[in-house]
């Protein structure tokens, strides 16, 4: 293996390893871009959201602290920074600007938290293509007391290629999430990357 082409290699593993670190950013990730007071909350249908997030039924809403306020010292604190998003028995999701590769693998990742015990605790999450009403890939559990971190993984199909990822969540009312993460397979990327360097090499050859 000559210098130029180990260098190659070495670069394809440190990005490999930084696609995995950081991943596909995901805008308004954590429920933080519309600025709340502290006990305030916004309905995510309603105009006056600044978020990044769309719902299907209205319904879902981010939150600092509401609950709290209103007299439910066990109601869970943001996973990080002060907001949260209850489902509510309604779809969250986004589409996002990054496009499927085929045979590229995703994982979707989210926290979720129920407050209390003895109510409704379902959650799901979902792949989506460009129609957020179609799932590609369903997740569906049972949220504990505390902060759980769940994935989801999709390989995208050659039907997928080029199309916006999708991604949704659902849960009961009760039922909060908060810092979602995509991340793709780097070892896809890595391979992609080391077949293209061996047909240079080849090729140069």
């Amino acid at each position: 293996m000559n210098r130029t082409f180990a260098a190659a290699v070495a670069v394809l593993f440190a990005l490999s390893a930084s696609a995995g670190a950081g991943g596909i950013p995901v805008p308004d990730a954590s429920f933080e871009d519309h600025v709340l007071p502290e006990a305030g909350y916004e309905d995510i249908a309603a105009t006056s959201y600044t978020g990044a997030w769309s719902c299907i039924l209205g319904e879902s809403w981010v939150d600092y602290g509401y609950w709290r306020a209103d007299g439910y010292p066990e109601d869970l604190y943001a996973h990080t920074g002060n907001n949260k998003a209850y489902g509510y028995e309604d779809h969250i999701y986004q589409i996002l600007d990054e496009t499927f590769v085929e045979n590229e693998t995703y994982t979707l990742s989210v926290w979720v938290g129920q407050p209390w015990e003895g109510y409704a605790s379902g959650w799901e999450l979902s792949f989506t293509g460009e129609d957020h009403t179609v799932d590609l890939i369903k997740k569906t559990g049972e949220a504990g007391l505390a902060w759980e971190q769940i994935s989801l993984d999709y390989t995208a199909t050659a039907a997928d290629a080029g199309k916006k990822i999708g991604i949704k969540m659902w849960s009961n009312e009760e039922v909060a999430f908060d810092d979602v993460t995509l991340v793709p397979e780097p070892a896809t990327m890595l391979l992609l990357g080391l077949g293209g360097l061996a047909l240079l090499r080849r090729k140069k050859r």
